[in-house]
């Protein structure tokens, strides 16, 4: 409350206290008064237009991160299955040589 005026700062506390604090009654304002408080609230609508575009932007690339994470997931999805498939036909090969080793160890056959 240091960079306000006296006025302000008495006005401001008094107001806090009894709170008190009604509308601003443009009739008892000053041409400077009405102008500083024109220009506050210019900057505030500013300042929420900007917040607003800023959370609009960020939902956006929220929703992009999310799809290119979900496409991420379905291209594993789809390299987990082709690695299955490739995995299954090397056991089966395995077995298949498995299987005539010991048919050929039972019969004892020589090349």
């Amino acid at each position: 409350m240091e960079d306000m005026g006296k006025d302000q700062a008495k006005y401001l506390k008094t107001g806090i206290n009894e709170n008190i604090f009604e509308e601003c009654k443009w009739i008892e304002l000053n041409e400077d008064e009405k102008y500083w408080l024109q220009r506050e609230l210019q900057i505030q609508k500013q300042k929420v237009d900007q917040n607003e575009n800023e959370l609009k932007k960020i939902v956006n690339e929220t929703k992009a991160l999310t799809k290119e994470f979900l496409n991420v997931i379905e291209e594993t999805e789809t390299l987990l299955k082709k690695y299955a498939k490739i995995e299954c036909k090397n056991m089966t090969t395995d077995l298949r040589n498995a299987r005539l080793q010991i048919l050929a160890a039972a019969t004892k056959y020589e090349p």
